[in-house]
């Protein structure tokens, strides 16, 4: 959090001011009159740390017993405050991004949550994190209605699930918004040799009937090998569905080229 950060930076200065401190007891007579104006400004300069410190430490304290009471009362208003608060100390706070969005999401406001949280996810610096802001994005998206882009930031959060009972959680969560969604897709590619790229004939030679002799086949009806390249999409698009019958429209698009 961005409270810990802060203390660690005072407590850098204090170390600073104590190393300054340190050395040599031993002056000459002539410097005893600077060595006490030296100390007292050090002091001082102690005295204000320290200070400081403790404030920053009463404001952490302070800060986070405001937020654990928000959160355990679905205060979502006042998360949301802190969270911006917390944002605008820190620009890439994933905490205060994730935050954001749950407020966002407990709300019922799933557009900004989804937004929030894929903030979140970007800044997220260890998996369960990422799994947690990819889950939520997901989930967000499922309540805007936005299925696809639901589907998309589950199979994210299976790639950084660190327990079976993540997997579990997840993949049922996808099958849920692959339901909903009304629209299909299906997507293929492929890179692979051929010993047959134009359908052409095995053999070199033709007969036509009633005739004793054979013809000899043009070199581009003759087999051909080389590498085909293909790529196919499936689109279909569910407009009713019950018990006993599902109407779906669709359609087919297939690509091939060879070398």
């Amino acid at each position: 959090m961005i409270y810990s950060r802060r203390l660690a930076g005072l407590r850098g200065i204090l170390y600073g001011l104590r190393d300054r401190r340190g050395g040599s007891s031993r002056r000459c007579p002539q410097a005893m009159g600077e060595g006490v104006l030296h100390s007292k400004l050090t002091l001082g300069l102690l005295a204000a740390a320290l200070l400081s410190l403790v404030t920053t430490v009463a404001k952490a304290q302070t800060a986070d017993t405001v937020l654990d009471k928000a959160l355990a009362t679905a205060d979502w208003t006042r998360v949301a405050a802190i969270a911006a608060q917390m944002e605008a100390d820190d620009p890439a706070d994933a905490d205060a991004a994730f935050l954001r969005a749950l407020a966002a999401f407990e709300a019922g406001d799933p557009a900004p949550a989804a937004v929030f949280a894929a903030r979140a996810y970007t800044l997220a610096q260890t998996e369960p994190d990422r799994f947690e802001a990819a889950r939520l994005a997901a989930r967000a998206h499922y309540n805007a209605g936005a299925f696809a882009r639901s589907e998309f930031w589950f199979r994210r959060a299976a790639n950084h699930a660190t327990t079976a009972a993540e997997t579990d959680s997840v993949a049922a969560d996808f099958r849920l918004a692959q339901q909903a969604n009304p629209l299909t897709i299906a997507l293929g590619a492929w890179v692979a040799p051929s010993d047959n790229i134009n359908d052409g004939s095995e053999d070199p030679y033709f007969q036509l009937e009633g005739l004793p002799f054979d013809f000899l086949l043009p070199a581009s009806r003759r087999a051909l090998s080389g590498i085909e390249y293909g790529a196919e999409a499936r689109f279909s698009y569910r407009l009713s569905q019950s018990a006993r019958q599902r109407t779906s429209v669709g359609t087919y698009v297939l690509g091939q080229t060879y070398t």
